[in-house]
């Protein structure tokens, strides 16, 4: 096997930058910053525990499965499947990164956010294909 796998970085280049990014624009900017309008820590606590604990096991996560599935011609059952064997994994190692990082998020000014989790995200996704990968054993 190859070190650099140019479909996978497709696959995470295109979820990034489109599905991701109108995900992130929608639930962030939008929804977030209508049910929580203030940047006060109680807020900032709320929507963190949100996007942890709701967001990312139950709408995120099973997207990107789909996605990955679409991408490599595989059935959506598989996708379910392959998130139900990866989530104990993946669950623990996104709470990690995004309760700090979500701290930083939801401080900030609503139009602001989308950049910010962009930026994290690029890391965040690096990290993710690389568990991932590792975990199912491949390079």
């Amino acid at each position: 096997d190859a070190p650099w796998d140019a479909r996978r970085c497709a696959t995470f280049m295109m979820w990034s930058t489109g599905v991701a990014f109108a995900l992130d624009r929608y639930v962030y900017s939008h929804l977030f910053a209508r049910w929580w309008p203030r940047n006060c820590f109680r807020n900032v606590l709320k929507a963190t525990a949100a996007d942890n604990i709701v967001i990312t096991p139950f709408l995120y996560f099973p997207c990107f499965y789909a996605w990955e599935a679409v991408c490599e011609g595989n059935e959506m059952r598989t996708a379910a499947e392959r998130y139900r064997a990866e989530a104990v994994v993946q669950l623990p190692m996104t709470w990690a990164f995004w309760v700090p990082a979500n701290l930083v998020t939801f401080s900030i000014a609503p139009h602001l956010r989308t950049v910010w989790s962009g930026a994290a995200g690029t890391l965040y996704i690096g990290l993710l294909s690389y568990v991932a990968h590792a975990y199912r054993g491949e390079s």
